[in-house]
């Protein structure tokens, strides 16, 4: 889902890491001065650079002889060819290509979060509060079971955040910004069954419902808007677990801002893409893989994903 709303704009580098230079300053009032006095100095920006390394993906499959010659294509009896079985591995239903979607997910939900976990989900690969000498900041309770249909504290809540977010961005354009938040199962019913939402729902104050449509068509998790923030059902893997939200939780992160993230892409670990930017994905057949029994093909990336002002990124819970 992440990757389709294009939170993250994605262009090749020809290096295996990235420099980002940050510059801090601030906007003085000017103090008055007699006529004649010595002029108060211009403070110049401090700037910093600080780097993030690209990290190595790859999956290798093979297509024996053996197995071509017993393969049947599926309801055709007709021989499988070379290029189908590879086709199947590759864009399949289980094929690397799914692979690799799912592996992007991952990582793009990290970054929303603030920190990226590898396919364990144990090992830190992106920490970005700590690349950026700040903490995360606490957790932020939205009282579902207090509500009630004439006190309005959820909007009171979301305008507060709305304000935090925004200071954090510091700097960077938001005339274009949209605040999203990704919900966990029982984050997401409390919300849509609270009884602000459910008195604002019969007075039609809330956004079109055909915007979940938007967000994921093949699924009937749904969406809506309230208080000026898009609110999702988010559907990771089918075991809630390996690509998911808690079930308690919500993840809070800002759309539509340019150069908040950002996914770069290294080049391959072969002489053909030395001096190349890197592409998303390559599918490399080397030479020194292949012998008369059997065909090898790897598939790789080496993606950088980079979010440059943790600090707008929340967790919120149900309360």
């Amino acid at each position: 889902m992440l990757s389709s709303r294009g939170i993250a704009p994605a262009e090749g580098i020809t290096t295996l890491d990235a420099a980002f230079e940050e510059a801090t300053g601030s906007i003085r009032l000017l103090s008055s001065s007699p006529r004649g006095s010595t002029p108060s100095q211009l403070v110049r920006p401090q700037g910093a650079i600080r780097k993030l390394p690209s990290y190595h993906f790859s999956r290798e499959f093979e297509v024996t002889a053996d197995e071509l010659l017993a393969a049947l294509r599926p309801g055709t009896g007709q021989p499988e060819t070379l290029e189908s079985l590879i086709n199947d591995r590759l864009e399949g239903p289980w094929g690397i290509l799914t692979e690799w979607a799912l592996t992007l997910e991952h990582l793009l939900l990290g970054a929303i979060d603030g920190v990226v976990y590898d396919a364990d989900n144990a090992t830190i690969l992106y920490d970005f509060f700590g690349w950026t000498g700040t903490t995360r900041p606490a957790p932020v309770t939205i009282p579902f079971s207090t509500s009630t249909s004439d006190t309005a504290v959820i909007v009171q809540r979301a305008l507060g955040l709305k304000r935090q977010v925004v200071r954090a961005l510091n700097g960077l354009p938001t005339s274009k910004a949209m605040i999203t938040v990704l919900c966990g199962d029982n984050f997401f019913d409390d919300f849509w069954t609270c009884r602000e939402v459910v008195h604002a729902r019969k007075f039609d104050a809330l956004g079109s419902q055909d915007i979940a449509k938007a967000i994921s068509e093949s699924t009937p998790y749904s969406a809506f808007s309230y208080a000026g923030i898009l609110w999702v059902n988010y559907r990771g893997t089918d075991d809630n677990a390996t690509v998911a939200v808690p079930t308690d939780e919500a993840r809070l992160f800002v759309e539509g801002v340019p150069g908040l993230f950002q996914t770069y892409y290294a080049p391959a670990d072969s002489m053909e893409a030395v001096q190349a930017p890197g592409e998303q994905l390559y599918v490399l057949r080397r030479p020194e893989r292949q012998t008369s029994k059997q065909v090898v093909l790897e598939v790789q990336s080496n993606p950088l994903i980079a979010c440059i002002r943790p600090q707008s990124l929340r967790r919120l819970v149900r309360g």
